[in-house]
């Protein structure tokens, strides 16, 4: 199986035949109509739905999946992510852009020592920022993406330069 990313959240159900409208995570909608098939994901529950139609209107974008036909069935899935093969995501633009996804895991190097490793990254605050688990000592630290604290990022090596050592004492 291909890998996956996250596009967006399932958001409210529009009409009365099962359609929905859809957040997405990059601000840009015209991928959303590609794939076949979303996978709606909620934690550790997920479900696979064959893709009926997708009419695009930016922030209006409205989805209609095979299986969900009531608006109660769509209130089932609010707020769920949909998932689909990496290949459906927006392309990067440049050197300076990351999936989200490809971030998770990379080892935090802070002045040439592993220091801990990207478990998670959170856009909901005013910066977008990482959440790094420390080696040491299994705390969890969040450090804000920015050029300040963030060195270059090497998703090929698998590391992520922090310049600020106060991060982790």
């Amino acid at each position: 199986m291909e890998p996956q990313i996250a596009v967006g959240r399932v958001r409210r159900p529009h009409g009365l035949n099962g359609a929905f409208k859809v957040l997405s995570f990059s601000g840009e909608y015209e991928h959303l109509a590609k794939p076949k098939v979303y996978r709606l994901k909620n934690g550790d529950r997920f479900r696979d739905f064959e893709v009926e139609w997708v009419k695009i209107s930016g922030p209006m974008t409205l989805v209609k999946l095979k299986g969900l036909d009531t608006p109660e069935e769509v209130k089932a899935f609010s707020n769920w992510e949909i998932w689909v093969d990496k290949r459906f995501a927006v392309p990067l633009k440049d050197g300076n852009e990351f999936y989200c996804a490809d971030l998770i895991g990379l080892k935090a190097v802070c002045g040439g020592i592993e220091r801990g490793t990207v478990t998670a990254v959170c856009l909901d605050l005013p910066d977008d920022t990482l959440e790094v688990t420390v080696s040491e000592n299994g705390k969890k630290i969040l450090i804000p993406f920015r050029s300040l604290f963030i060195g270059e990022v090497d998703t090929e090596k698998g590391t992520v330069e922090i310049s600020e050592e106060w991060f982790f004492e």
